[in-house]
């Protein structure tokens, strides 16, 4: 089917990101929200975090109803994108986001695995990147934004599912894509792809700990705190 899908009907689509604040209260104000029926194939909710100033990004296909749609929330403005591309269930999906000059393709698989997004142009935002997930049924997608501090500091967010965190860091025009695990005591290890390892603890609403960076000339160390913000 191919047809096009306004941004104003997100207020229908059960995505209510855009009521919380930035803090403590994101947890009980976004359920989980996506349909079992979608688990395993490339419909459903995707949910993810943005760098470029600071952000959260859900992505909605068809999870409910008809809807095919994007928004990403930065510094607190929605921004909400629609696409003319065409969605057929349990396929290899392809698809361009629209804002005016903004712009992004979002990739999947067929059975939602390994979502992507590229070519992304935000305006106002240059070097703008993000990283996402797709939430299941009986997996939450966790977003948390917030900042890392010590021998540089810059944007640190990041999403929690499960055993896994995926997320993002930028300093200046420089990105990198921060991996790690939660373990069943809520402690968090992981990397980041400049060379950076960090460890940390898990909460409902917030992630902290501290990061080092070893493989320059200069070791580097410092914090890292993050808010759920959806």
């Amino acid at each position: 089917m191919r047809s096009l899908f306004l941004a104003g009907f997100l207020c229908l689509c059960g995505l209510p990101f855009m009521h919380c604040s930035k803090k403590s209260d994101a947890a009980s104000a976004n359920p989980l929200i996506a349909r079992a029926e979608h688990n395993s194939t490339n419909y459903g909710v995707y949910k993810g975090v943005f760098v470029g100033s600071t952000g959260v990004i859900v992505v909605n296909l068809r999870n409910d109803a008809d809807f095919v749609i994007a928004t990403i929330r930065i510094d607190g403005m929605m921004h909400h994108f629609i696409t003319t591309g065409i969605l057929q269930k349990g396929m290899f999906t392809t698809l361009q986001f629209k804002n005016g000059a903004s712009s992004f393709l979002f990739t999947v698989d067929a059975d939602g695995s390994h979502p992507v997004i590229s070519d992304l142009v935000v305006e106002g935002h240059p070097d703008a990147r993000v990283t996402l997930l797709k939430e299941k049924s009986d997996a939450l997608v966790h977003c948390y934004e917030g900042n890392y501090l010590g021998s540089s500091e810059g944007t640190w967010n990041v999403i929690i599912q499960k055993d896994r965190l995926l997320g993002l860091s930028k300093s200046g025009s420089l990105s990198a894509l921060v991996s790690g695990t939660v373990a069943a005591d809520k402690s968090i290890s992981g990397e980041v792809s400049s060379g950076a390892v960090f460890e940390g603890k898990f909460a409902k609403d917030s992630v902290s700990g501290t990061w080092t960076n070893d493989k320059g000339d200069i070791p580097e160390s410092g914090t890292w705190k993050g808010f759920r913000t959806y």
